[in-house]
């Protein structure tokens, strides 16, 4: 294993600790011994284990750090292309998807309990 392979599972076990400073820390190691691209692709393929919300909050973290990484569709294997411009609004707006979601299913099974209790 690579020094750049370890930064890398240094970097995905600090945003699934969810530990600022730990991530902090590990972006600035990754940044001597792996690719920007690798960086990027642990962030945006973060997103599937750990949710949208974690991987923006690692895309904030990592560009307070060291700025915009590379955009562009070959960033991702995925080819879901580059992050947003404003991570800022795209934090908000995931933030804001995940309370219309948690509303909707608290309205579901609130229906669910009333009609359980009309029978």
């Amino acid at each position: 294993m690579t020094d750049g392979d370890r930064a890398l599972i240094r970097v995905s076990a600090a945003l699934a600790s969810r530990d600022r400073k730990a991530l902090t820390g590990a972006f600035s190691h990754a940044r001597s011994v792996a690719k920007d691209s690798e960086v990027q692709e642990v962030l945006l393929q973060s997103y599937l284990f750990l949710g949208f919300p974690v991987a923006f909050e690692g895309m904030a973290a990592r560009r307070e750090l060291i700025g915009p990484g590379p955009t562009g569709p070959a960033t991702c294997a995925l080819n879901i292309g580059a992050l947003p411009s404003d991570v800022d609004t795209a934090l908000a707006e995931a933030r804001r998807f995940l309370d219309d979601e948690r509303l909707s299913v608290a309205a579901g099974l609130w229906k669910k309990v009333r009609g359980s209790f009309a029978a």
